[in-house]
């Protein structure tokens, strides 16, 4: 078997590329991010179309008479082979424009993640701005009436200390916000998503679901840090939406709308793929079956005609 490598087998090769790539992709998102079943189908989608068209190009090519001949059965059977992939690898790359038909949605997926997350700090910025004005007010109280409740008085201020600035500023520090900017950048944080960067998008899909819980236990833990009976019992609470539906988009299957683009993608690729054996110069000797039939039928004609000019002779 001798193959002349030339531009229609660059293209075809590239063409195989580009279908295993999305079918590796197709099985990636499905999958949920694992490699060796996707990895399987690329492998299959590569060199299973390449190595029959290996194949179906010689015996195009055959110089010896192709009417019930070897090569005759081998160049049909491939043709019904090489249908048979193209069938099958349809199915394999759809999810891939399934997943793609849905970016606009995890998108804005993400966006609202972002949003809520900005929701969430602004609310506890302004919690700790309350609750800092109420002690510093509770405080004030207390000192002014210290003379009336010498009780509450020894109770809040128990070493004696009346240094008011001071109590709110080690109240403030320990309910801040400070030290959460590295759960914040957990989050995606382009504005826009594009189909390109979906596979990034879904390998931080933990990291995006879990952020808001994540900054939400931090910022509880914080208000809590101060835990006293000096009208500190009103805690921040902020209620928000989780992101468990962003993995869904990638691996459901439900409403297959890239039926159309599959089917033209895959189409494309495998005339592609064939246009070595499509370009091929079919050897004058070797006409195809339809020629063959072609000529036979001829052949019987020209036999019955024969036959009957003979009996009017």
């Amino acid at each position: 078997m001798k193959i002349k490598f030339n531009l229609g087998w660059i293209l075809a090769i590239a063409a195989a590329i580009v279908l295993a790539a999305m079918g590796f992709m197709s099985f990636y998102y499905r999958t949920g991010g694992s490699l060796v079943l996707p990895i399987i189908i690329a492998v299959c989608l590569l060199v299973l179309p390449i190595v029959v068209n290996m194949y179906l190009v010689p015996a195009k090519e055959c110089p010896k008479p192709f009417y019930f001949h070897k090569e005759a059965v081998k160049e049909v059977s491939l043709l019904a082979v090489m249908i048979i992939l193209f069938l099958a690898s349809m199915p394999l790359v759809n999810h891939f424009f399934t997943v793609n038909s849905r970016t606009s949605e995890i998108a804005a997926i993400v966006a609202d993640q972002r949003r809520q997350l900005d929701e969430m700090q602004e609310s506890y910025r302004k919690h700790i701005d309350l609750r800092t004005a109420n002690y510093r007010a509770y405080l004030k109280e207390v000192l002014d009436n210290k003379d009336r409740d010498i009780a509450t008085y020894n109770r809040v201020f128990p070493n004696g200390s009346n240094d008011i600035d001071l109590m709110v500023r080690d109240m403030h520090n320990k309910i801040s916000l400070e030290g959460l900017n590295d759960s914040v950048a957990t989050v995606y944080g382009n504005e826009t998503i594009g189909w390109w960067q979906l596979p990034s998008v879904m390998n931080n899909v933990d990291n995006i679901s879990t952020a808001l819980e994540r900054n939400y236990n931090l910022m509880v833990q914080r208000d809590h840090n101060v835990t006293d009976d000096m009208a500190q019992n009103d805690y921040w609470s902020f209620e928000y939406a989780t992101a468990e539906d962003i993995m869904a988009l990638f691996v459901s299957k439900k409403g297959f709308v890239s039926s159309l683009w599959s089917v033209l993608a895959v189409l494309l690729a495998y005339l592609l793929i064939m246009l070595p054996y499509i370009v091929a110069e079919r050897d004058t000797r070797h006409k195809g079956l339809f020629y063959e039939l072609r000529k036979e039928d001829d052949d019987e004609d020209d036999n019955t005609i024969n036959s009957d000019n003979i009996g009017v002779l």
